[in-house]
Formats: C-alpha cells, structure tokens, sequence
C-alpha cells in the first residue's frame, strides 16, 4: 500500500488515465498518435476480455460506422482521411478508459463548473453508451445466432447483414436523438 491506495488500485487508475491521454491525443493527433491510442485500446480490451465474442460484439456497431465513414470518403472521391481510424482508436481508448466507472459518486465528488468535472461527466457518459451498445450488440447477435444456427446455409448471411444494419441504425438514431437533445439544452453546436 502507498499512500492508503493498494498498489494493484494505482496501476489501474495509472492505465486508464493513460488510455484517456491516449484518446485525447488520437482525437486530433498526426497518424502515430491515433496509431498508438489503437493500440494501447485494443491492448487493453485484449487483456480485459475473457471470451473473442466480448472483445468483437462491442466494437461491431463502431467498426460498422467506421466502415461507413470509410466508404462515403471513398465515394466522394476525396483523400483517404483519418476519420475512420480515428473513430476507432478513440472508442477503443475512452471505453477502456471508463471501464468499471460508477459515475455518480465520481462526478458529485468535483467541484462543480470544474475541468475535473467535465472530464468525469463525459467519462460517464462514455460509459453508459458503450454498456448501451455492448448489451445491444449482444442482444442482437444472440437473436442471430438462435435465427440461424448453421453457417453458410441458406439464410444465414442475410440473417447476419439485418441484424448488424439493425444494431447500426438504433445506433445512429440513438445518436441523433441525444444530439438533439444537447442541442435544445444549449450544449451543442
């Protein structure tokens, strides 16, 4: 123990502060910085997951999205942007980074109107969403698996593409709804 803080306790805070950094960084970084927040997220989800479907479930409605991204800059013909990289590397840092977070005790904990507590609402609700999408991605990927059980027969891939479109576009529609949201309170652009 250092400082009344278990060593094991101050390892973790120690990594996900750095996976915070790490996600800020990549926010608006040159290609090695977003290239390391990847890293260092996929690293940390690696070690954190005990099963392959815990590590992908999560990540498909982001990697979906990415794809997207990918896809309309290639259609606009337009320079291969860091955009889907980027979307990526900060999901996968900032969730990592806000894993195991119980938000209220935290956020009640800094003074308000503070930098500390921004950081910690935004934490929070970092944490909310990517619990939201985790349980929806498997929900939704369950309800496949019990539709279509045998692979490559018929049915299974279209099985497959309506239930990632289906987890996509709740996604989305989640997304636009909380923009709105923030807007009508005055916190959007």
């Amino acid at each position: 123990m250092v400082f009344g803080v278990r060593k094991q306790d101050a390892l973790r805070a120690a990594s996900r502060l750095a996976l915070g950094a790490a996600a800020i960084a990549a926010a608006a970084g040159p290609l090695p910085a977003v290239l390391a927040a990847l890293a260092a997220g996929l690293a940390a989800r690696i070690a954190g997951c005990g099963s392959l479907s815990g590590l992908v479930a999560p990540m498909i409605p982001v990697a979906l999205f990415a794809a997207l991204l990918a896809a309309l800059q290639w259609l606009g013909k337009s320079a291969p942007g860091l955009l889907p990289l980027r979307t990526l590397a900060v999901f996968l840092a900032t969730t990592e980074a806000v894993r195991g977070i119980s938000g209220a005790g935290w956020v009640l904990s800094c003074p308000a109107r503070s930098l500390r507590r921004r950081a910690a609402l935004f934490a929070v609700l970092v944490a909310h969403f990517s619990r939201i999408l985790n349980d929806e991605a498997h929900r939704v990927l369950l309800a496949h698996k019990l539709a279509a059980p045998r692979r490559w027969r018929a049915g299974w891939f279209t099985s497959l593409s309506g239930a990632l479109t289906g987890v996509l576009l709740r996604a989305l529609i989640r997304a636009e709804r909380f923009y709105a949201a923030q807007w009508l309170r005055g916190l959007g652009e």
